[in-house]
């Protein structure tokens, strides 16, 4: 696990949240699940294994067969947090429709609001679209 001070952990959001700004969204590739997964291992050394999917079909399937979100984050250690006491580095799901949005995803707290790559780019969530947080013990 790096360094918890606000100084590294800032830095790493910071340069994951640039590095998958560029990237165009893919499922199984860029998706939120893959940029959970690797704001998992970059800020808090977990590897997340889960099975591969090329489409939102195969995406739905395989949460399914996992647990959903929940079951995901559980088997990787993560433990439910109360939305007020969401960090930096900790993961929500997130309840939000719209152009290139899906009715439910993964996002990375990285402040005040929440990361996620969408068919439209990565977006900013506040948290009033946050349903649930989790984060490492």
């Amino acid at each position: 696990m790096m360094d918890n001070t606000a100084l590294d952990i800032d830095t790493a959001i910071g340069s994951l949240v640039a590095e998958w700004r560029a990237k165009p969204f893919a499922w199984g590739a860029t998706d939120c699940c893959q940029f959970a997964r690797a704001a998992a291992w970059s800020l808090h050394r977990i590897v997340v294994d889960a099975p591969p999917y090329i489409s939102e079909r195969e995406a739905v399937r395989v949460l399914r067969r996992l647990g959903g979100y929940q079951g995901l984050m559980r088997a990787h250690g993560l433990r439910p947090r109360e939305i007020i006491n969401a960090r930096r580095g900790d993961f929500v799901i997130f309840d939000l429709e719209g152009p290139g949005l899906f009715e439910q995803g993964i996002a990375l707290v990285t402040g005040t609001h929440a990361h996620a790559p969408t068919a439209s780019g990565l977006v900013s969530l506040e948290r009033a679209a946050w349903a649930e947080c989790w984060g490492v013990a």
